[in-house]
């Protein structure tokens, strides 16, 4: 190959021996530049068998890693449970698995906002009840209908008090949002 190790560069590589373990730690030596360690895309660590022999993977070079683009295996794979505290178990032959300290998400919908003029710096807003909902924790909000909003408008939710999530268009100049239901998401 006839290019130096600049962020960006991609190359397909045919495999030779799989890794079969996370060490020693999978390194690529292109045209001698030096060894550099090959990770998942996202700075994940390979898991054995993402590297398979006769198989082509697609490597990017981020300046400092090369990161696999399409592992072989698939990442967080659950094969088995085992419970253990604080996992709690309804029991019988369909358990119903709770985990009381897991991070969960909470969602719901809004009845409708919008579909009445607002000036600029006005806003319209609607709250619905989310059990669980704790002020501080992230909320994403998106339109029930996949819609995006008026590029005039500021789409915005926040957990307001305990278990209420409020979401809140606000003009950025004079505008008429569509009326529409929000679909929200928090932890």
């Amino acid at each position: 190959m006839d290019f130096g190790l600049n962020p960006g560069s991609m190359i397909f590589l045919m495999v030779k021996n799989a890794n079969t373990s996370t060490a020693p730690l999978p390194t690529l030596n292109v045209n001698g530049l030096g060894p550099k360690r090959i990770l998942r895309y996202g700075y994940h660590a390979l898991a054995p068998g993402d590297l398979v022999p006769n198989v082509y993977a697609l490597l990017i070079y981020d300046g400092n890693y090369w990161e696999l683009l399409k592992p072989q295996t698939i990442n967080g794979t659950v094969t088995g449970v085992t419970a253990s505290a604080p996992l709690v178990s309804s029991g019988g032959p369909t358990p119903n698995l709770t985990c009381p300290t897991c991070a969960i998400t909470l969602r719901g919908t809004t009845g409708i906002i919008g579909g009445t003029p607002l000036t600029a710096g006005s806003c319209s807003n609607g709250s619905l009840s989310v059990n669980g909902a704790t002020v501080g924790h992230p909320v994403s909000v998106s339109a029930a209908d996949g819609s995006l909003p008026n590029p005039l408008i500021i789409l915005s939710a926040a957990v307001t008090s305990s278990n209420v999530v409020t979401v809140q268009l606000c003009a950025t100049a004079p505008v008429t949002p569509g009326a529409e239901t929000y679909n929200v998401a928090t932890q």
